[in-house]
């Protein structure tokens, strides 16, 4: 585990001191924090696996006010003459270079660590296993409406705060999604989160933390960090409901307001929001809506004008998007899913709709496919890619369900087409982690996009700029 600075320590980094930043990524996923850090007065060290000629892009944006800027490898010499270090979230914690800084008595921070350390306005932590990246900008959006100010969200959404720090303001709130692996290492001394969200906790990351309990602990460090009487709202979705997870935690109910009914939601017995406010596909974002927007009441704020804030919502890329129809077969994007609960959640929002053709595959986090038996309620046919598909091929045709495997996702999807009649979904919602074949997510998502606009001729729709790196895993 590593030694998480202080909030005296690190305030008093400054000078002649020298930090390294580990893991400033290609597609600049440190950058914020590196410029912060300059901009604190530090000398600035990158530590990284990647080139200089990799990282050119971002090392010339810092070089600017800096003058050239060491990139060393990853290696326990990089540390010599080091005062700090700022890890990327997603460096392992059992990483042989994290064990050395301990040993040498060396603090480590996050960017997250800080920007809570210098940030002025009210922060509200969202986290979770599905759902928390819709319920940040859900609740950025109610208390937008809500105070009638700028919000900001940020965290493990990816992007840096730290690029807008000449809008900050202590009048204003900040939405923060928190991954585990942000959790874990979170400096929480200085009590820094006004509320906390956790829309959904289920089981993931288990190659990372071990088992359940240590993912589970690590999402709930984050009751430490609350102020005195501060609220802290956990979603009443699946396996949410399995027992008191902390007594600190206030399981929202059926008659906590705002209340759910086949409508939509009311706040005390008048309308705020119907079911086709919410553009986003699956009842499962009016339950984040109503965990936004009881949060919002427990700010004290007007519920009905943060609604308002709420209409129109068409959710994020890569969760469960409708992308479009051709020759009557509809395909569907939930290519966030890198677990089974994401994708059973998708498989049963679209049950209804017609025949669907179930397109996963990826690397197992924890090698337990058990959950995935459920497919066979849902899917006409399946098609499975990457390393996951050998075994779980074999595991779903005991259940009698139509499968094909692949060595890749566009071959897996190219197959699925070929298959499909009229009125049928093709649903690409990996439900395992990217880890065998892509960096994240994201970029297998990507390809998938763009094999369906080659597909429908729309070949530019396909592109996307990539991500930030600063998204803490999967």
């Amino acid at each position: 585990m590593n030694t998480p600075v202080t909030r005296a320590r690190q305030t008093e980094i400054g000078g002649s001191r020298v930090v390294a930043v580990w893991g400033l990524g290609r597609f600049g996923g440190g950058l914020g924090a590196a410029e912060e850090l300059l901009r604190r007065g530090n000398t600035l060290r990158i530590i990284d696996r990647a080139t200089r000629d990799q990282l050119a892009e971002s090392l010339v944006r810092l070089e600017r006010s800096a003058g050239p800027i060491e990139v060393l490898e990853e290696a326990e010499s990089s540390l010599d003459g080091v005062d700090l270090v700022c890890v990327n979230p997603g460096v392992r914690p059992d990483h042989p270079l994290l064990e050395a800084a301990q040993r040498r008595g060396i603090p480590c921070t996050q960017e997250l660590d800080l920007f809570l350390d210098a940030y002025p306005g009210r922060v509200t932590a969202v986290t979770g296993t599905n759902g928390k990246s819709s319920t940040t900008l859900m609740l950025a959006r109610a208390l937008e409406a809500a105070t009638g100010r700028m919000t900001l969200e940020g965290g493990n959404l990816g992007g840096s705060l730290f690029d807008h720090r000449a809008r900050w303001r202590a009048d204003q709130d900040c939405v923060l999604e928190v991954s585990s692996f942000q959790a874990s290492r979170l400096r929480l001394d200085a009590r820094p989160f006004s509320g906390l969200v956790i829309p959904y906790l289920g089981t993931d990351h288990i190659d990372w933390h071990g088992d359940r309990g240590a993912y589970h602990a690590a999402k709930l460090r984050l009751l430490g960090g609350l102020k005195e009487g501060a609220p802290a709202l956990l979603g009443g979705r699946g396996p949410s409901r399995e027992g008191a997870i902390d007594d600190r935690l206030h399981l929202l109910s059926p008659t906590d307001e705002p209340i759910s009914t086949p409508a939509g939601l009311e706040w005390r017995g008048v309308p705020v929001l119907t079911r086709r406010d919410i553009v986003a596909q699956g009842d499962f974002q009016l339950d984040n809506a109503r965990l936004a927007l009881a949060l919002v009441e427990r700010y004290g704020l007007d519920v009905r004008r943060a609604a308002k804030g709420l209409r129109g919502f068409a959710g994020l890329p890569h969760r469960l998007v409708r992308v479009g129809k051709r020759s009557g077969v509809t395909f569907f994007d939930n290519g966030v899913s890198t677990g089974p609960e994401s994708s059973l959640s998708a498989l049963r929002t679209l049950r209804d709709q017609g025949p669907t053709r179930w397109i996963g595959g990826g690397r197992s986090k924890d090698g337990d496919l058990t959950p995935y038996d459920e497919i066979a309620s849902f899917a006409r046919s399946v098609h499975l890619f990457g390393e996951v598909a050998p075994a779980l091929s074999e595991r779903l045709r005991a259940h009698g369900i139509d499968v094909t495997r692949h060595t890749t996702c566009r071959e897996a999807l190219e197959d699925a087409w070929n298959r499909c009649e009229h009125g049928d979904q093709l649903v690409f919602s990996p439900g395992f982690a990217s880890f065998d074949q892509y960096p994240n997510f994201e970029a297998r998502a990507r390809v998938a996009l763009a094999w369906w606009h080659s597909r429908t001729g729309d070949t530019a729709r396909g592109a996307r700029p990539e991500s930030s790196e600063t998204s803490a895993g999967e």
